[in-house]
């Protein structure tokens, strides 16, 4: 009694296969057409025939050449202000024995970031209050003999020694003096007489602007070296920064140094943000044919952050080149690509990417993929690419 089931169930499985099998092939004739059940038949790739009542019902408009006009929308990403930031790195080979500030923390400019504990610094204090030493005992010994040789009492060889031995000190002070500030010891601490001056091993890193702690990548206890590429914090004040985009160079003669911009981002899309051309460069690149734009932004309330992908818009103070326009309604999105369909024999329509230049309101202009001349598809067009997208 099971095996007859068994034999049944298999039986039925078949006769199922069969009839998918069935269907599918009524779907293709010959030819490989696929035959919609709306009067449309996708052929071959992209291709698409229509019945003569479905093709009166679509809205079709001729492609004509027109200037561009309105703004210049460029990509881009918001950056540090160049002037207004910093990466703070170790002058000397230590231990972090502090850390005084932490990520998020707003710090004026001079105020320690972390401690540093080195033997170049002790070794660098000693140098310094050595010649310090030597300086004043020199300045004694040429003022005694400025006094001796105006009494006749030495002779100008005596005099000339004297002066010399001055001028050596005064070097080798300056020398370990400057030493000490490369080590970012504060000018101050070293103007307190030599009784006073502490020989210590400890030296504090500084912030050189005024910002907020936005990177921190030392830990008590860290071993650092005198390596500039050894970032330990990362200042920037954020209340101004800059968006970079790319300009076309076809559109270099359409923007100009302190031109207004607007910029929105993903983060903020029903906010504007308004900003001022500083910078385009000089240089285009041989790959992508555009040149780096730069425009500054006031950010008072910190709300634009860096690395953020930012749209640039730009008034253009002429219009451009000719270039085919469509209405933005012809348009449709396939992933990362915009596509449409143009006309190209009776009732017979054809899957055309594009690539636009620019959007502006209801109309977009395009530097490739249609010419004057083309018939698109104005409305309808999203059936057109559900019929194609179920065919394959």
């Amino acid at each position: 009694m099971k095996r007859d089931n068994v034999i049944l169930f298999m039986t039925f499985c078949a006769m199922f296969l069969s009839l998918i099998l069935f269907v599918a092939s009524c779907a293709q004739n010959s030819e490989g057409v696929t035959v919609a059940a709306s009067g449309a038949t996708v052929i071959g790739s992209g291709e698409i025939q229509l019945s003569p009542k479905m093709a009166s019902t679509l809205q079709v408009e001729t492609v004509e050449l027109q200037p561009e006009k309105g703004e210049v929308v460029l990509p881009g990403k918001i950056q540090y202000d160049d002037d207004r930031y910093s990466k703070v790195s170790s002058p000397v080979v230590g231990r972090v024995v502090e850390v005084r500030a932490k990520l998020g923390d707003r710090v004026a400019a001079g105020d320690p970031l972390l401690v540093i504990e080195s033997p170049e610094i002790g070794s660098a204090y000693a140098d310094f209050i050595k010649a310090n030493s030597d300086l004043t005992l020199a300045r004694h010994s040429v003022e005694l003999a400025q006094d001796l040789f105006s009494g006749k009492a030495i002779s100008r060889k005596d005099l000339h020694q004297a002066e010399n031995d001055f001028q050596k000190a005064e070097a080798e002070f300056v020398r370990t003096k400057e030493r000490l500030l490369n080590l970012h010891v504060p000018d101050k601490d070293l103007e307190e007489p030599v009784d006073r001056q502490p020989i210590r091993s400890t030296v504090f890193l500084r912030s050189p602007i005024q910002g907020t702690v936005v990177e921190r990548s030392a830990i008590l206890g860290q071993t650092v070296g005198n390596d500039p590429a050894q970032n330990l914090f990362t200042v920037a004040d954020l209340s101004r920064v800059i968006a970079v985009a790319d300009l076309s160079e076809k559109d270099l003669t359409r923007v100009a140094l302190g031109q207004t911009a607007k910029i929105t981002t993903e983060s903020y899309p029903n906010r504007t943000f308004s900003g001022r051309v500083t910078y385009t460069s000089d240089l285009v690149d041989p790959v992508t044919r555009t040149l780096k734009l730069r425009c500054q932004i006031e950010n008072p309330n910190g709300l634009l952050k860096p690395e953020m992908f930012a749209r640039v818009s730009l008034l253009a103070k002429r219009d451009g080149p000719s270039l085919p326009t469509v209405p933005v309604s012809s348009l449709l999105r396939d992933g990362d690509q915009y596509v449409l369909f143009v006309r190209t024999g009776p009732n017979r329509y054809s899957r055309r990417v594009v690539l636009p230049q620019t959007i502006s309101g209801p109309v977009a202009a395009i530097g490739q993929g249609i010419q004057a001349g083309d018939e698109v598809v104005v409305a309808g067009g999203i059936l057109f690419q559900n019929l194609l997208n179920d065919s394959n």
